[in-house]
């Protein structure tokens, strides 16, 4: 029986457009009607849950949730207003100093890199207008002018917050040979995991700190046995995700690895397939 239901959010639970379908949205709230536990696990921060969730945040239908890959795990509080950090794997300034060295060295052209810390990203403003001109007019620009902001420079806001631990660092390139060649060099530094999020992306976390990993520590927490988890993604991030469930599903848009290896593959996540996985696996045909 299934207790728990781990769900990436872009290209899995949310479309392309970035909307939560009807369709998703019964099914969730039906299975939390059941008593399982819904949590989104997503390598957006905090501040960039989509508005879509909050209403069901508000009703108790989603609790808890897992962002930036992994690296923090929320209890939302009432209505989502008053979310504490139940679980933190950061990363210390100056191995974040490292990783944006390392990348800036191997990467043959320019390249995009954002940090996040406090469940918020930040960027500087050569990134902010190239991600605003790639994602013009899209909802993903809404979502970058939601959860980022923008700052003079990375290395100086490093220097300037001595004090801060940091969640996730984001990394475009301009090729799958690139991401692959900055990747390798990343690898050899210690104490982190380098993520291919997609084909020209990398997320790069605290090696303690993955999807996987932080689910299970929260289905720990909650009394929920691994068998008792399903999992659901379609990205390279979400490799660890499917790995740690005991029910491994992988969108039809999925990375080729996640299909090669998930447990069942179910529609895409245009195509309402993160609502046919619960009513197939979880809700029984109860629907």
């Amino acid at each position: 029986m299934i207790r728990l239901i781990g769900t990436d959010l872009d290209g899995t639970l949310l479309r392309r457009d970035k909307s939560l379908s009807a369709r998703n949205e019964e099914a969730l709230r039906l299975a939390a009607a059941e008593g399982v536990q819904i949590v989104p696990v997503t390598g957006r921060p905090l501040d960039g849950l989509p508005d879509a969730l909050y209403t069901l945040i508000g009703e108790g239908v989603i609790r808890y949730a897992i962002t930036s890959n992994g690296a923090h795990v929320y209890a939302l509080g009432d209505k989502g207003t008053d979310p504490q950090c139940l679980l933190r794997r950061e990363m210390p300034r100056e191995k974040v100093a490292q990783v944006l060295d390392t990348a800036r060295e191997a990467a043959e052209n320019s390249l995009i890199m954002e940090i996040f810390t406090g469940g918020r990203g930040y960027h500087d403003e050569e990134t902010r207008a190239s991600l605003m001109t790639r994602f013009h007019g899209t909802p993903v620009a809404d979502y970058l002018k939601k959860s980022r902001t923008r700052i003079a420079s990375l290395y100086d806001f490093l220097r300037e917050t001595e004090d801060r631990q940091y969640e996730n660092i984001s990394i475009m390139l301009r090729s799958m040979e690139e991401r692959d060649r900055v990747a390798a060099a990343l690898e050899q530094i210690p104490d982190i995991l380098v993520l291919r999020s997609w084909k020209t992306d990398l997320e790069v976390i605290d090696a303690k700190a993955d999807k996987g990993t932080a689910l299970l520590w929260l289905a720990h927490r909650l009394g929920i046995h691994r068998d008792e988890v399903m999992a659901m993604g379609d990205g390279g991030n979400d490799c660890h995700l499917l790995e740690a469930a005991g029910l491994a599903v992988a969108m039809a848009n999925a990375v080729p690895e996640l299909l090669r290896t998930a447990d069942a593959v179910t529609a895409s996540g245009d195509e309402d397939g993160a609502a046919q996985a619960i009513e197939k696996y979880v809700l029984g045909g109860k629907e």
